[in-house]
């Protein structure tokens, strides 16, 4: 049993979470009620944040899976790269947009997860 990767799972999880909690509350419904927009860019928003709350969800399970298994350090990889992809894209987006990084706090989600997982791998 890897505890480092647990506690991944557990970040995971937290980070789900607060995406369809938070996000649902504060991204998904106003995109939902905006009007101007056609019915194919809200649904096809609406689509795409869904698939992110899937891949968060499962993200968090194969975590639990590497830690509880203890010898699936290939899937414990992929999915230490996607969370520092989610890191970096978040980042960059601020940066390219010149957006206001206390309304995109995204990233600040992946650090416990990234740094699980680092840790996991030298346990």
């Amino acid at each position: 049993m890897n505890n480092w990767f647990l506690a991944a799972a557990f970040f995971s999880l937290v980070t789900a979470l607060v995406h369809i909690i938070a996000g649902g509350r504060f991204v998904v419904a106003p995109l939902l009620s905006c009007k101007p927009l056609s019915n194919l860019s809200r649904f096809t928003n609406y689509y795409c944040w869904h698939m992110v709350s899937i891949t968060l969800l499962l993200m968090s399970i194969a975590f639990a899976w590497c830690g509880w298994s203890g010898a699936d350090k290939g899937l414990a990889v992929f999915l230490t790269i996607l969370s520092l992809l989610f890191f970096l894209w978040n980042l960059a987006l601020i940066g390219w947009k010149k957006l206001n990084s206390r309304y995109m706090l995204q990233w600040m989600l992946f650090l416990p997860v990234i740094a699980s997982a680092l840790l996991g791998f030298a346990a």
